[in-house]
């Protein structure tokens, strides 16, 4: 139940929706001021969330950040573990292989460690975050395709049943509960705006010596040039999309109590 209305709350909560509600809400309304209100409402909607400078600000405040930019946590370390969440990639049946998103960034800069012995393990954490296709485990494929461009099983660790970060936490911490993980290293690996979420998670579910890596930031450096502050652009939508994803998602695992 909880799964199902986590996507229908990413679907009221998209930005563009309220576009075209209130457009539709302007169509039918017959009373001629209100319906010019409405129209011109669902116009300063529209600009002000595809306005990328206000949307970057917003993923400002969500991103994980180090205190020190200059900072990576393996430049003087080495960890035992590096967990990864799921969600980057999709099945394509037709070709039949993964398709990766821009969230792939977590496994492959965990990938990279490995190959360069700052890592010893590579735990992946998910399954299918699909309601349509279920069956599409992203830690079943996913581990297929790492087997074919030739990384050892020895080096990877799976849990594929996991459809939402609580799960991920969750069935973690068992499969760490039997590799007697307490004085291990560990890293947990996701994007900078959905790393504070899972920190809390993992730290709920009972998995404390955990260092952040972060992974695939959107905020960057601050701009003032004309079009990033001024010119509609259609990455601010899929950016706000992220963020109510993310602000929503945290105050749903505080009320549920899963961080």
């Amino acid at each position: 139940m909880f799964f199902i209305f986590s996507k229908i709350l990413a679907f009221i909560t998209s930005p563009l929706i309220w576009t075209i509600t209130l457009l539709i809400i302007s169509w039918f309304t017959k009373k001629e001021k209100t319906k010019k209100i409405i129209f011109w409402t669902s116009i300063a909607v529209f600009y002000l969330f595809s306005n990328m400078f206000i949307a970057t600000e917003f993923m400002r405040f969500l991103e994980y950040r180090y205190e020190k930019e200059s900072y990576v946590p393996e430049k003087n370390n080495k960890f035992d573990y590096a967990i990864v969440l799921g969600g980057m990639s999709w099945y394509n049946e037709n070709i039949e292989k993964p398709q990766f998103q821009r969230s792939a960034d977590r496994l492959f800069q965990t990938l990279w460690l490995l190959k360069q012995n700052k890592i010893e393990k590579i735990i992946f954490t998910g399954g299918s975050g699909s309601i349509s296709y279920a069956n599409h485990k992203e830690g079943v494929y996913l581990k297929k395709w790492l087997q074919q461009i030739g990384i050892q099983d020895t080096c990877l660790i799976f849990e594929t049943e996991s459809k939402n970060t609580y799960e991920n936490a969750v069935f973690t911490k068992s499969i760490l509960n039997h590799l007697d993980y307490k004085n291990k290293k560990i890293l947990l690996v996701s994007s900078a705006f959905h790393l504070k979420r899972a920190i809390a998670c993992f730290k709920k579910a009972g998995i404390k010596n955990l260092v952040p890596y972060v992974t695939d930031g959107y905020a960057g450096e601050r701009k003032f040039e004309w079009d990033h502050c001024f010119i509609p652009t259609v990455d601010a939508w899929q950016l706000w999309q992220l963020i109510f994803h993310e602000y929503f998602g945290w105050i749903t695992y505080k009320i549920m109590g899963y961080c």
